[in-house]
């Protein structure tokens, strides 16, 4: 689940009234996708002003999760005892 100020209080309302519990596996943070020859490309960060005329496209990745990210939600299920090593 992705939980943000808009969404977290409806969908913890739902796992309270079914009796479960959220537990963070990872924290991903915010990405950009630009092209190279984008005037944004060379910077190391970039604010919300700076993206406020650009075209933007959201999407939420759930299978296609990097090596990485599996690799941390395999541990965290560890860490809760939902898996085993």
């Amino acid at each position: 689940l992705y939980l943000s100020g808009f969404n977290s209080p409806v969908i913890e309302k739902q796992l309270r009234e079914a009796s479960l519990q959220f537990s963070d596996l990872f924290t991903a943070r915010p990405h950009i996708f630009i092209g190279r020859n984008n005037p944004l490309a060379g910077r190391k960060m970039v604010t919300l002003e700076d993206l406020r005329d650009l075209l933007l496209a959201e999407y939420e990745v759930e299978e296609d999760i990097a090596a990485k990210d599996a690799k941390a939600i395999a541990e965290r299920w560890k860490e809760i005892g939902i898996a085993e090593d």
